[in-house]
C-alpha cells in the first residue's frame, strides 16, 4: 500500500510539474475562471435562446462579465436581458422592473445615455398602455435616478448665490469645476474646507472653480462660516431656490462633491482630501 501511495504522489507531482504556470496571482486565476465561466454561458445563451433556465443563465453570465471587468459585454448582456423580458406575453413584470433599474444605474456608469432613455420610454408606455401603477412610479423613480450625477454625465445646475448673481453650470465650460453639497451642521463637510481652499488658492488662477450648494436650515450659520472661513467662491443657498436643486439632481447625502472636466462632464465623484489636489494635479498641472 505504501509504494502504491508513493507511486501515486509521484506520478502527481510530474503531473504538476508537467503543467505550465498560467497565472502568476490570484486575481488573475480568478479572472481567468470567470472569463470561462462567461463564454461558456454566453454560449449557452445563444444556443438556447427559449430556455427556461434562460433568466437564471444571463444573470450568472451578467455576474461573470462584472467580476472578469468585461463591462461592454455586461452592458449587452443587461440590454438584451430587458428587451427580451419586455416581450414576453404575459411580461414578468417584477423581472422587468428589476432589470430595467440595474440597466439604468449601470449604462449611466458608463456614460450611456441613450439606453436609459429607452427604459424610460419602455415604463412610460407601459404604465399608459394599463400594465399597471407600478410601472408608472418606476418610471418616476427613474426620472429622478436619471438626474443624478454620475461619471460621464453632463449635469444641469443653476441658481442664485448668496451675493444674488445667477449662475450656471454652462458658464464654467472650459474650466474644472468642483459643484459640493454641504452644510454647516455636517462635520464631515467642514473637515473638506481646508484642502477645498487650499486647492482653490492653487489651482484657481489654471482654470479650477468651486460651486459649494448649501443645505443648510437658515442663512445665519451659513453667513456666519462663511466670514469666518474666508470663503470666497460662489455659495448658492438651496432652501431659496424655486426647486429644490438637490432634489433635481437626487441628493441624499452630505457632502456629495462631484467634479467636472472642463467640457463639462463629471470625471469624478466625492473626490475628497489630498485625492482632491491629485486630481487637480492630473487636469490642470502643467
Amino acid at each position: 500500500m505504501k509504494k502504491t501511495i508513493l507511486t501515486l504522489l509521484t506520478a502527481a507531482t510530474l503531473t504538476l510539474i508537467a503543467i505550465p504556470l498560467i497565472a502568476d496571482s490570484v486575481a488573475e486565476i480568478t479572472k481567468q475562471h470567470y472569463q470561462a465561466m462567461l463564454d461558456d454561458l454566453t454560449d449557452y445563451i445563444s444556443d438556447n435562446p427559449k430556455a427556461k433556465d434562460i433568466d437564471d443563465a444571463r444573470m450568472k453570465a451578467i455576474e461573470a462579465a462584472f467580476l472578469s471587468g468585461e463591462k461592454e459585454v455586461m452592458l449587452d448582456l443587461l440590454y438584451d436581458q430587458f428587451q427580451d423580458q419586455k416581450s414576453r406575453d404575459p411580461i414578468p413584470t417584477e423581472k422587468l422592473l428589476r432589470s430595467g433599474s440595474i440597466l439604468v444605474q449601470f449604462s449611466m456608469e458608463q456614460g450611456n445615455t441613450e439606453i436609459p432613455q429607452e427604459v424610460l420610454q419602455t415604463f412610460k408606455e407601459l404604465a399608459e398602455s394599463g400594465e399597471g401603477p407600478i410601472y408608472a412610479q418606476a418610471y418616476a423613480q427613474l426620472k429622478a435616478q436619471m438626474r443624478k450625477p454620475v461619471v460621464g454625465s453632463s449635469p444641469e445646475l443653476s441658481g442664485t448665490t448668496l451675493d444674488g448673481k445667477e449662475i450656471s453650470l454652462d458658464d464654467y465650460k472650459g474650466k474644472v469645476v468642483m459643484v459640493n453639497f454641504w452644510a454647516t451642521w455636517c462635520p464631515p463637510c467642514i473637515a473638506e474646507v481646508p484642502y477645498m481652499k487650499e486647492a482653490y488658492a492653487k489651482y484657481h488662477e489654471k482654470g479650477f472653480e468651486i460651486i459649494a450648494v448649501s443645505l443648510d436650515r437658515s442663512k445665519a450659520p451659513l453667513n456666519k462660516f462663511i466670514a469666518k472661513h474666508d470663503i470666497t467662491w460662489p455659495m448658492i443657498y438651496d432652501a431659496e431656490q424655486k426647486k429644490s436643486l438637490a432634489d433635481h439632481l437626487s441628493v441624499s447625502a452630505t457632502p456629495t462633491i462631484f467634479i467636472l472636466d472642463k467640457a463639462g462632464k463629471v470625471i469624478s465623484m466625492n473626490t475628497r482630501g489630498e485625492a482632491l489636489e491629485k486630481l487637480l494635479e492630473e487636469q490642470l498641472g502643467e
